[in-house]
């Protein structure tokens, strides 16, 4: 049985409970591979040990399976609301970086805009 930490310490099963979280219908383990960019053999290990766990839910049609998260589990509050803040911050993080940038980018066309009235003077 897995703890509660080394669930999310493992990147993979990170990500792939991440990718469930966003998604509002169940996923193949082929589009999950796709989606978090990670050899399919490594999605499939880490959906087993978290459909052990109990914290994702397999469901069969035809002859795929899909998984979701399992909203009876005790976690998933406590991952539904991890995956929003660290995407609200990874937002902020990248509205920060974006900020910066313009900046720059309008403190250098300032500095051509008096490099060329210079000139011309």
């Amino acid at each position: 049985m897995l703890d509660s930490s080394s669930i999310l310490a493992n990147p993979t099963r990170f990500k792939v409970l991440k990718a469930l979280s966003r998604s509002d219908e169940p996923l193949p383990l082929r589009q999950l591979s796709y989606l978090i960019q990670a050899p399919v053999f490594s999605v499939q290990r880490a959906l087993e040990q978290l459909t052990n766990e109990k914290l994702i839910i397999q469901k069969k049609r035809k002859n795929r399976s899909f998984f979701s998260l399992n909203p009876d589990h005790p976690y998933h509050s406590f991952l539904t609301q991890l995956f929003e803040l660290e995407n609200k911050t990874h937002i902020a993080l990248r509205a920060q970086m974006y900020h910066e940038k313009a900046e720059r980018v309008l403190n250098f066309c300032a500095e051509i805009h008096e490099l060329f009235n210079h000139i011309r003077s």
